[in-house]
């Protein structure tokens, strides 16, 4: 588990992030080609233009994506309502679920339209000032 913010990604890394709706896979720019090739089916983000699921389970016998399947899937059995969608992102595509993973970073203050506009910790405070007349009640 990571903090929510940008201060923990790294262009080497891949995230899976879970907003209690959706879920989200960033997949950073320089993720070792190996790691690409097993997961992905590709060397290089750069080889496609977009990411799906499909090609998630490309090679179901590695470890890693056995796990990640596992993972997915209890994720994916604790949603009530309905079936979360799996967002695949290639970092810096510039699409709305990029936007979306990146809006989500609530420990980030970041000036974007239907973004948090305060930190987690900002938002702790607030919660934990007294109320003013809240003795009159």
């Amino acid at each position: 588990l990571l903090n929510l913010s940008m201060g923990v990604l790294s262009n080497n890394g891949i995230y899976l992030m879970d907003d209690g709706y959706s879920l989200y896979m960033l997949v950073g720019s320089s993720v070792d080609p190996t790691i690409l090739k097993n997961m992905l089916g590709i060397s290089s983000i750069q080889e496609v233009e977009s990411l799906n699921e499909d090609m998630l389970y490309h090679n179901s016998s590695d470890p890693l994506v056995e796990r990640l399947y596992y993972l997915i899937t209890e994720l994916r059995n604790r949603k009530a309502e309905k079936y979360a969608y799996l967002h695949i992102i290639k970092e810096g595509e510039r699409s709305p679920a990029e936007f979306a993973f990146y809006s989500k970073l609530i420990e980030d203050k970041i000036d974007m339209p239907n973004s948090y506009k305060m930190s987690y910790a900002d938002f702790i405070n607030v919660l934990s000032m007294p109320v003013v007349g809240s003795d009159k009640i």
